[in-house]
């Protein structure tokens, strides 16, 4: 009679604790917000309308054009003054971006030993030489370092 009374003790125990593990997590999520909100049709024909309705609304489609030119026209200007100039300062060569005001990388190349190892590319890095991208100057640092 123990056995019996034991196992139905543990088994109303389990479910109790699984009926109150289950509404503790149904809670959780009925509290939480939904994430996963998908804007319909209806809304944005709402927005369609209140842009139509509101006197002095910018037009969209005229506003995202300009700002568009703004952006192409700034990444021209970016990558037309990307110029990389190789010269020497204090005894080693640096590499000067866009104009030689702006250090852009330090090199540990000695512009002595280059002077006695290749006096020909010395010769135009003290003419300062430019490149147009970073790979072209790369290529050039890794061939006068070596």
């Amino acid at each position: 009679m123990k056995k019996l009374f034991l196992y139905t003790f543990l088994f109303i125990s389990i479910f109790a604790l699984a009926y109150f593990m289950t509404a503790a997590i149904y809670k959780y999520k009925s509290d939480k917000p939904n994430e996963d909100v998908v804007l319909t049709e209806n809304i944005t024909d709402d927005y369609d309308l209140a842009e139509s309705v509101l006197p002095g609304y910018p037009d969209t489609d005229t506003e995202a054009e300009s700002v568009n030119s703004i952006i192409d026209n700034r990444t021209d200007y970016v990558i037309a003054n990307d110029i990389y100039i190789v010269g020497i300062e204090d005894g080693y060569v640096i590499v000067y971006l866009n104009d030689k005001n702006n250090v852009y990388e330090y090199t540990d190349i000695d512009a002595a030993v280059l002077k006695i190892i290749d006096s020909v590319q010395y010769e135009k890095i003290l003419n300062n030489i430019t490149f147009d991208n970073k790979e072209e100057l790369f290529d050039f640092l890794e061939s006068i370092a070596s």
